[in-house]
């Protein structure tokens, strides 16, 4: 049996608000179970993903430092399209 998780399937916390991370807390007999909670770091305006480093520029309050690298700097190598 393979198991997978869609992207396209949002999750809901028990009071109706949304869910965006997940932790693996225990696997045995072929059961596992998972805890969703909200992330803990800031919201990159630009990518949308949560980042520690976000709020931590100067520069650009609301970017992460991915996203900065790529408006301000060199960019970075992709290997995919």
């Amino acid at each position: 049996m393979s198991w997978g998780w869609s992207p396209s399937v949002g999750l809901k916390s028990r009071d109706g608000s949304n869910t965006t991370s997940f932790e693996k807390i225990s696997f045995s007999g072929g059961q596992i179970a998972i805890v969703a909670r909200a992330s803990g770091h800031g919201k990159c305006e630009r990518c949308w993903h949560h980042r520690e480093d976000v709020g931590s520029h100067s520069a650009h309050p609301t970017l992460c430092g991915r996203c900065i690298e790529n408006v301000d700097g060199a960019g970075e190598v992709r290997r995919f399209a």
